[in-house]
């Protein structure tokens, strides 16, 4: 049903949806709207900082959220006709960097979204791929109508993140997932927050309150 309505907002828009001011204004904010964060709290060119790399000109994030009690997050919108790259997570990346106690940021062309959180470290590995930052992602294929983990999209809501934290178990999964990949180990434990996670060989176990998730 989600991306059934963003399908008819965007043909609304025809050539207007080309804009990634008219997509931001048109479909993200409803879609953040319907994940639950307040549309009276967005922050639209959320001024960061001044890049001295760049000419000293002011860097700008699409949409700053603040959250009581847990800083925030940042959401960056492109052009619904070009794919998400690596680049553009390492642009959303910086920009939570730029603010404290921020990790969450939801980056949308409108087919693609992904959930980002800057709190998994990928430095000193070696391979720095800045996708690994991404926790999960939902997309819509236009040719077939066909939607790719949708079932996760429920995941990127205020409620999941910042009220029940559901979210945060696979942000830590995620986490986990990465550092198997990058060493060799018999038996690791990773305490984060509630959750203890107890990798050995093939098994990857997540301790959770008094549950038990085991991924293979």
């Amino acid at each position: 049903m989600y991306f059934k309505e963003i399908k008819e907002k965007i043909a609304l828009l025809g050539n207007k949806a080309e804009s990634e001011e008219n997509l931001k204004v048109h479909i993200t904010k409803w879609m953040l709207v319907q994940l639950g964060y307040d549309e009276d709290t967005f922050d639209y060119e959320h001024t960061l900082c001044r890049d001295k790399v760049a000419n000293h000109k002011t860097r700008h994030a699409d949409i700053f959220i603040p959250v009581e009690n847990a800083g925030g997050m940042f959401v960056e919108t492109k052009k619904y006709n070009k794919n998400l790259t690596e680049q553009d997570v390492i642009q959303l990346a910086e920009y939570i960097s730029m603010k404290k106690d921020i990790e969450w940021g939801i980056l949308t062309n409108g087919r693609q979204i992904f959930l980002l959180n800057n709190s998994i470290d990928i430095s000193g590995k070696n391979d720095k791929n800045f996708m690994n930052k991404v926790v999960m992602n939902v997309e819509y294929n236009v040719r077939n109508g066909h939607v790719i983990n949708e079932k996760y999209i429920k995941y990127f809501s205020k409620g999941n993140i910042y009220d029940t934290h559901t979210t945060y178990y696979f942000n830590n999964l995620s986490l986990s997932i990465l550092l198997r990949k990058q060493q060799e180990f018999h038996t690791i434990k990773i305490h984060c927050g509630n959750f203890l996670i107890i990798m050995c060989r093939r098994d990857i176990l997540i301790y959770y309150l008094d549950q038990i998730h085991i991924k293979h």
